[in-house]
């Protein structure tokens, strides 16, 4: 249970209630609690899944807090002390932005707390300047630590709205597997999926949030040089080949976007391109349930489709930034500057291209 001496920055803690439920038998021991290190919204939607489980939630700043998390799960406590938090429990769940995790995981003083059982991932995005995923992140600081990820095609609003939400838990290790479900399961409207490919599910994560600013690009009503007006997009012949120069295209505007057919067109060469470029760099076939699961297939399509989805908001007012984390577009700056986008082709290198574009200063002052 969480300590009753609460350090003075704990914000107050609600009426609390016992654990239900019966323990699977592959479970050897107990999950007691479990800390958020990060309270952004999936955060508080994950959190408020775990009926009955005590939580520890931590963020840098009281104004972090945009959610209350003891409204949903009435044993959550939130508070500003990193090391009081992760000396709760062993068991963490790393929720705070992808380009923040090294920051945050470097800033633990490992020798006043126990080294983790296990940390659960929610980040979707890889790490500028070094091109990591959040579980090799986390591999460089706790070796010795079981991962893995957790992801769906769920919008935090909808989850915290007690729609019905499914999500998958990727691990390797089936034990941490069976205990995060365990956690999870008691949620009413819950439909919950396994995964032993946690790497696959890293990836669909980073991509879908890719290929979701690349829709809202798509979704731009403008004609833009930065939109996917281009005959590369659908991979379009000469108009005439043997007028004028070989190869060359008629000069009237392809414009795809916003209609129906384009959308279904984007989406399926797009989630072709994801599993393509997942196989040359993971070198390796690509497990089909977990493609065609909840944190592959239907991840993507919610991403893209969500007319709420942060990355496909950013997408639609680029190049105007985004008031809040698009990890889409940190995501193409960290394949355009690692060794992962070399050779890239087709929608991926587009969009790895138009963010490069879009912040030339040759481009901005031609645009404005």
């Amino acid at each position: 249970m969480i300590k009753k001496s609460l350090p003075p920055n704990v914000m107050p803690q609600k009426v609390m209630f016992k654990t239900t439920g019966a323990v699977p038998e592959e479970m050897t021991e107990k999950v007691p609690g479990v800390v958020f290190l990060g309270p952004g919204r999936f955060s508080a939607a994950v959190a408020s899944c775990m009926v009955g489980v005590p939580v520890a939630v931590w963020g840098r700043s009281q104004e972090s807090f945009r959610h209350d998390f003891s409204a949903d799960n009435p044993q959550a406590v939130q508070t500003t002390d990193l090391t009081w938090a992760l000396q709760q429990f062993p068991y963490w769940i790393l929720g705070c932005p992808v380009q923040s995790v090294r920051g945050v995981l470097a800033s633990i003083d490992l020798s006043s707390i126990p080294a983790p059982a296990w940390v659960l991932s929610l980040g979707k995005g890889i790490e500028v300047g070094t091109g990591l995923r959040v579980r090799q992140i986390i591999a460089e600081f706790f070796p010795e630590a079981r991962t893995g990820v957790l992801a769906g095609p769920n919008l935090a609003a909808e989850v915290l709205a007690g729609h019905p939400c499914g999500m998958v838990v990727a691990s390797e290790c089936k034990k941490m597997a069976a205990q995060v479900k365990e956690l999870l399961q008691k949620r009413p409207l819950l439909d919950l999926q396994e995964s032993a490919f946690p790497d696959e599910v890293e990836w669909y994560g980073a991509l879908k949030n890719v290929m979701a600013f690349g829709f809202g690009l798509l979704m731009q009503s403008k004609l833009d040089p930065l939109s996917f007006d281009n005959p590369e997009f659908c991979n379009a012949k000469p108009d005439n080949p043997r007028a004028g120069d070989p190869g060359s295209y008629n000069q009237a505007p392809h414009h795809f976007g916003p209609s129906e057919n384009a959308k279904a067109l984007f989406m399926t060469k797009a989630f072709g391109e994801m599993r393509g470029f997942m196989q040359q760099i993971l070198q390796k076939p690509l497990d089909e349930q977990t493609s065609l699961g909840y944190g592959g297939l239907g991840d993507f399509i919610l991403t893209c489709y969500a007319a709420s989805s942060r990355n496909r908001q950013a997408g639609q007012q680029f190049p105007k930034p985004l008031q809040e984390l698009c990890e889409g577009q940190y995501t193409l700056q960290a394949l355009r500057g690692s060794r992962l986008g070399e050779g890239l082709t087709g929608i991926l290198n587009h969009l790895v291209q138009v963010c490069f574009k879009a912040y030339d200063p040759r481009y901005l002052t031609k645009s404005s």
